[in-house]
């Protein structure tokens, strides 16, 4: 996959928050439970393939927590 820089941009600003624009998806890493990083930093984020989720990693709880589903929008 090939990265367009006239239709697709990546912009850190001056506190280091990301933008990525474009009308794609961003794909977050995947894998199973036992995959996951043998050392954690908070704030990761992945896929977990073998729970069907989002998760990301609570460095207050040492754990790796599912992130929250939001309710269906009226009108989605």
């Amino acid at each position: 996959m090939e990265f367009n820089f006239d239709t697709e941009t990546i912009t850190p600003d001056e506190n280091g928050n990301i933008s990525i624009g474009g009308t794609g998806c961003l794909i977050i890493p995947q894998g199973t439970t036992s995959q996951r990083p043998l050392t954690p930093i908070g704030g990761m984020l992945r896929y977990n393939t073998e729970l069907s989720t989002v998760e990301y990693y609570n460095t207050s709880e040492s754990s790796w927590d599912l992130v929250p589903s939001l309710p269906p929008q009226a009108g989605n």
